[in-house]
């Protein structure tokens, strides 16, 4: 039974770390970015006038808007903020 505790452990530790990683990737991509953000700790809200309420989670990758979850990383989540600008001028 040992081994096997073992194993999870280091899954854990490496799920852990990769999590690490992408958050830290994924603020590098947002502070290149033009776009503003609070960050809270946890995720960064995004709460620009004219566009939908945003929690962005970089250690994720995902996002929430209206209890939907996108996901695709800090890129995807610059282009899909950036569009809803132009959503909203053709309503």
């Amino acid at each position: 039974m040992g081994d096997m505790k073992e194993f999870f452990k280091d899954l854990n530790r490496r799920s852990k770390d990769a999590r690490v990683m992408r958050r830290e990737i994924n603020i590098a991509i947002m502070q290149k970015s033009s776009l503003t953000y609070k960050d809270n700790g946890v995720s960064l809200l995004f709460r620009d006038e004219n566009k939908p309420k945003v929690d962005f989670y970089p250690g994720t990758g995902r996002w929430k808007v209206h209890n939907v979850v996108y996901k695709g990383g800090a890129d995807k989540f610059i282009e899909w903020y950036r569009d809803q600008n132009t959503i909203l001028q053709q309503i």
